[in-house]
């Protein structure tokens, strides 16, 4: 059968192929994640993941009168890590140790809050944090399970005020939210402005719930990976037409993680490396 020069479907057959080494078998299941669906899920699962790299821990005005008596070692060896960089990923939500692909946060899609367990064999208590490329703000412990509990969130933004004003959204009251109001709103993959301690109204800082629960910020950055390899895909095929090639059909997109590095023909074999305009 001819092979027809489509890089999207490159990228899809890669994203999916990735998924499924990395253990995510889910993934492998073409009717519970089809085409449409694996970029997606797997920039979702980016969001979820807390990469492996040193930070520096900080910790909020409640942090100290949360601490869950008999846990004070486990919790100094989980910041060591932290500190360290290590791979975070034993002490996270247990659907992801499952390897649960089509899992989703509400809490963190919503507040941008992690959870964590100092014990990676699971915990009553839990972390809630917020995690940036360098800053691991340690807000405190709570039981599992209070997702959207408030106190959580003010503690965040009483904490850390001048971190977050780039989600204030000026000239709006926000709605004064139960946390069961707030838990019902999630539970249908809705969005509503934040309530902060200070009175302001905040977006989501963790990108916010699409209508399928995903993290919206991970579909955005995945349709822009699309554009991106379409217009690859249009100036390939306009260069080999102004060089007389007509109807090729042996071109294969190959990638490093999610970046296109370059243009295999497969006939060949030759690889054309992609140079960044």
């Amino acid at each position: 059968m001819t092979k027809k020069v489509n890089f999207l479907v490159d990228l899809v057959t890669h994203l999916r192929s990735e998924l499924v080494a990395a253990g995510f078998s889910d993934a492998a299941d073409h009717v519970k994640v089809d085409e449409d669906q694996i970029g997606i899920r797997y920039f979702n699962l980016l969001v979820r993941i807390i990469d492996a790299r040193p930070r520096t821990v900080e910790y909020s005005k409640v942090y100290a009168g949360t601490v869950p008596n008999g846990q004070e070692k486990a919790i100094a060896e989980l910041l060591a890590k932290v500190q360290r960089g290590d791979d975070l990923r034993p002490h996270q939500s247990r659907k992801l140790v499952k390897k649960s692909l089509l899992a989703n946060d509400g809490m963190l899609n919503d507040w941008g809050i992690h959870h964590l367990h100092p014990d990676a064999a699971g915990s009553k208590d839990v972390l809630m944090c917020h995690v940036t490329a360098d800053v691991f703000y340690a807000i405190g412990f709570w039981p599992h399970n209070n997702w959207t509990f408030k106190p959580i969130w003010d503690a965040l933004i009483d904490s850390w005020p001048d971190a977050f004003d780039q989600y204030v959204i000026a000239g709006v009251s926000p709605s004064a939210l139960t946390d069961e109001q707030r838990a019902n709103i999630r539970a249908r993959n809705g969005n509503v402005f934040l309530s902060g301690p200070d009175g302001r109204a905040y977006r989501p800082i963790g990108g916010g719930l699409s209508s399928a629960g995903t993290n919206i910020a991970a579909t955005t950055e995945y349709d822009r990976l699309c554009y991106r390899i379409q217009s690859i895909e249009e100036q390939v095929l306009q260069k080999l037409a102004e060089a007389g090639v007509e109807n090729p059909v042996d071109l294969t997109l190959l990638f490093d993680g999610v970046e296109p590095v370059a243009v295999l023909d497969e006939a060949s074999g030759h690889r054309i490396k992609l140079v960044q305009s």
